[in-house]
């Protein structure tokens, strides 16, 4: 039986107001337990970014956000208590995915990072590996990631993967295009998927009411874009599933602690975690 906790802390909008990074916040400690591991979709002012933490301190990073967001990344990486990354993937080749590569890497010691495209031009090559498409890696003990798709250089190498943990199904899409969206329907069984991180920071193009009725997941996350035109459509699409919707615009970061075909998501901002630490 699926069980999920949420849990609201504060409603405060760092992604509209975008106030100045404080500085005195304590560590967040998830309190991780053993088997449990957990993904935290981060609110920045601009590009997205999930870090996932396991029990036995390893860390890796999903895209590092644009580069107007660079600082803010790296203090959320902070409190967060990382300082050595295990792997730092990049779904997408332009900035709001890949921004804060180089900052990254400068500032904490990362151990692999995976690109999306083999003629991406970077400095950092000694480092750098490529997924291709149906390939699975064991990221961390009991955490696999799947490629289910890589889209092409027109659509920028948009990897769309498949997290799973334990029971519990992460369809991690960066990718909102019709015809992707097609092609993963045909080529994989998406039932199992629980938690959809939606594409193209809710780009109409995708997140097709076909697709949410094959995957039928019960949580969406909803990373914010300024200026994104559209995105109502997609959340009366994600409404008419009856899944719990959770945007960082509005609830901050969102984490995610699964264990066992069980999982919790609750939100937190840094407001919230200041009042009560």
């Amino acid at each position: 039986m699926w069980n999920m906790m949420t849990v609201c802390l504060l409603l405060f909008n760092w992604g509209i107001f975008q106030p100045e990074i404080p500085h005195d916040v304590e560590k967040i400690d998830l309190n991780l337990s053993e088997n449990e591991i957990a993904f935290t979709f981060l609110d920045l002012s601009q590009g997205e970014s999930t870090l996932i933490q396991s029990n036995t301190g390893d860390n890796i990073l999903f895209n590092t956000g644009g580069p107007e967001a660079g600082e803010e990344l790296l203090y959320f990486l902070d409190i967060y208590g990382v300082d050595k990354l295990k792997a730092v993937i990049v779904t997408n080749e332009t900035g709001e995915y890949i921004g804060n590569l180089n900052s990254i890497v400068k500032n904490i010691e990362v151990e692999r990072i995976i690109l999306p495209d083999p003629s991406f031009d970077s400095t950092l090559q000694t480092k750098e590996e490529v997924w291709n498409t149906g390939e699975i890696t064991e990221l961390l003990n009991g955490l696999t990631c799947e490629v289910l798709s890589k889209g092409n250089k027109e659509s920028h190498f948009a990897m769309d993967l498949l997290l799973e943990f334990r029971g519990t199904n992460i369809l991690y899409m960066t990718s909102a295009e019709k015809e992707v969206e097609r092609n993963l329907m045909e080529k994989k069984e998406l039932s199992m998927v629980n938690i959809l991180k939606v594409g193209d920071f809710g780009n109409p193009s995708g997140t097709t009411e076909a697709f949410l009725d094959e995957c039928d997941p019960q949580v969406a996350i909803v990373f914010h874009k300024n200026e994104q035109k559209g995105v109502s459509d997609v959340l009366e699409r994600l409404h008419e599933t009856w899944m719990d919707i959770y945007q960082t615009r509005q609830v901050g970061n969102i984490s995610v602690k699964a264990r066992d075909h069980d999982y919790q998501v609750f939100t937190i901002t840094l407001d919230a975690y200041r009042s009560i630490s």
